[in-house]
Parts: C-alpha cells; structure tokens; sequence
C-alpha cells in the first residue's frame, strides 16, 4: 500500500501546474526521474546502478535524493512497489503466480515468495485466497 501511494503522489504531482518550479533546487527533478523509472521498468530488475548510468549521476548522490525525497531507500522503495502491483495482479487476474513474479520483474519465484512474504506477512497464494490475516508464524 505504501509504494502505491508514492507512486499515486508521483503520478499526481506530474500533473500539477508547476509554476514554482524555478524556485525549487535543480535536484527535486531527479527524484521524479527516478519515480518514473521505476514505473517504466516494473517487468525488470529496477536498480540504482542502472537509472544512475541512464541519468549519468553518481549512484551515492541518486540515493541521497531519493531517500531525502522519499523517506526509504531506492531498493525498498522498489521492492514494495513490486509487492504492490503483485497484490493487484493476485486479486484481479487469474496469472499464475509464477507469471506475476515474471511480471513484476522477480528473477525467480523463490525470491518473489521471500519478499512477498516479508512485506506481506504472508504467501501470495494466501493473499490471493483473500485470507488477509499474517500467519502468526511468519
């Protein structure tokens, strides 16, 4: 829920008339750079080391903005906004769970299911039964 927020605050931000933009300082662009990013490359790995390259910025300076902008780490911030689109794809599709992992840009299910599980506190395929409630073992 919460990369689905920034992500609605970015995606809502851009549509807003900027006529105080000359007033703000030449880094708060970057971040939205890097938000659209991000969203453009859901089906992929999503790292600081690539966007920095495409941006031609130092990754040490990419992550200060983010996190400054933000409030969490690029890689954190990539990880809930996969596990959020995951979510919707569980409860609205009837895709495979090894297929959502491919779509949302896992390497393998494996490690689809492990983050899944520590932002969720549960399986997908419990979430997508609609059992919201954490396994109180995990």
């Amino acid at each position: 829920v919460k990369g689905f927020l920034y992500l609605f605050c970015a995606l809502f931000y851009r549509q807003l008339n900027h006529e105080v933009e000359d007033t703000l300082p030449k880094e708060s662009g970057h971040w939205q750079d890097m938000l659209m990013y991000i969203e453009s490359n859901m089906d992929k790995p999503c790292t600081l080391h690539e966007l920095a390259g495409k941006l031609k910025y130092n990754e040490s300076y990419l992550s200060r903005i983010f996190v400054k902008n933000v409030g969490i780490p690029f890689s954190e911030y990539v990880r809930e906004v996969k596990i959020n689109n995951a979510c919707h794809l569980l409860r609205n599709t009837a895709d495979s769970v090894h297929d959502i992992s491919v779509k949302c840009g896992f390497a393998n299910q494996t490690s689809f299911n492990r983050c899944f599980r520590q932002i969720m506190g549960m399986s997908p395929n419990r979430y997508r039964a609609g059992n919201d409630t954490p396994d109180p073992a995990e």
